[in-house]
């Protein structure tokens, strides 16, 4: 065997082992005819353009693309509902952050609370107004069906949300900034990821594209008018934040879960979501409490036992639901090298 074919054979190792053994032959041949013969002298690889075709295959047919099996097919969907769930969430915050925005300058005397018209702080109030409209922006748009235009608005949501974390890691805050992170980025790319081309397409009616977004704005300002008649229990805090008020929802949806015989790809994307919310929760630990007394802490360490407790019923629970991985797969799915 040839240097250059046994390089390309490890690049299919990427597949999964049912799709290669049915595809690994065409695909080595194809390539091979294309490069010609090159001899093992001149050190011969794969291209970059060929490994990145590879690894784009290998994310569809283990997202539930064209030709995966059923597992695949579930994993897919598990990862597809991280990212709707995901965006709702962001949009939930992003809709409560205009309406805070206006009713900030409706309240205020002078352009002070928005800074100078050229400085630092007012730009960063623009970029939290463009961030809060495109997080809504892309929740709708991939709810009606444009994948598309949900990638690019929730893409440049994300970029702008982390070059804005970047420009603000101080010690005390940086630990606070690894969890919005987390929370920004996961659901971003598992967008990109398990919404690809050979995805069933998602199109709500539209009072169904608004619903999450409008009932969450009106369950975060009750949150809030709860939190200031309860100023002075400040283990209350990290109930009220964006991390803890996700953990409530997920909370929430693991025991309507649980208690309707929920599917397998919904137990994984709980599961999931469960796992990043967890994470941001402990990366909070590592940072001040801003509570003399560290009452927050026992707030803290008791959602990350919920968190815990979540993941590992609905992830075991999710696994065993899987179908074998030996079934026959469906349509291959199209590779072009």
């Amino acid at each position: 065997m040839m240097l250059l074919e046994r390089r390309y054979r490890s690049v299919l190792r990427m597949l999964p082992a049912t799709y290669r053994a049915e595809r690994e032959e065409e695909m080595v041949s194809a390539f091979m005819e294309v490069c010609g013969d090159v001899p093992d002298e001149e050190n011969p690889r794969p291209r970059w353009g060929e490994i990145a075709s590879v690894l784009g295959l290998a994310v569809r047919l283990r997202l539930g693309g064209a030709g995966a099996g059923p597992r695949f097919a579930v994993w897919g969907a598990a990862v597809r509902l991280v990212a709707l769930l995901g965006l709702a969430f962001q949009s939930v915050l992003g809709l409560f952050g205009l309406f805070a925005l206006v009713n900030l300058g409706l309240g205020s005397e002078g352009p002070g609370v928005f800074g100078a018209p050229e400085s630092g702080l007012r730009l960063s109030w623009i970029l939290t107004g463009v961030e809060s409209v495109l997080w809504v922006t892309a929740f709708v748009a991939l709810t009606r069906g444009g994948v598309r235009q949900a990638k690019v608005a929730a893409g440049v949501a994300t970029a702008s949300v982390l070059a804005e974390l970047a420009t603000t890691a101080d010690p005390p805050r940086l630990a606070w900034n690894v969890a919005v992170g987390l929370l920004t980025v996961v659901p971003t790319l598992a967008l990109f990821a398990a919404y690809h081309r050979d995805a069933p397409a998602l199109r709500l009616a539209w009072w169904q594209a608004v619903a999450p977004p409008a009932g969450g704005v009106i369950l975060v300002g009750l949150t809030r008018l709860a939190l200031v008649s309860l100023a002075d229990a400040p283990w209350m805090w990290r109930w009220t934040d964006s991390i803890g008020m996700a953990t409530l929802a997920i909370a929430l949806g693991a025991g309507m879960c649980l208690a309707r015989g929920g599917s397998a790809p919904v137990r994984l994307g709980l599961a999931m979501l469960a796992g990043v919310t967890l994470l941001a929760r402990l990366a909070c630990l590592m940072g001040p409490s801003g509570d003399p007394e560290n009452v927050v802490r026992i707030s803290d360490a008791a959602q990350c036992v919920l968190l815990a407790v979540i993941v590992l019923v609905l992830a075991v629970s999710g696994v065993r639901a899987l179908p074998s991985v030996r079934h026959a797969s469906a349509a291959p799915a199209t590779f072009r090298p």
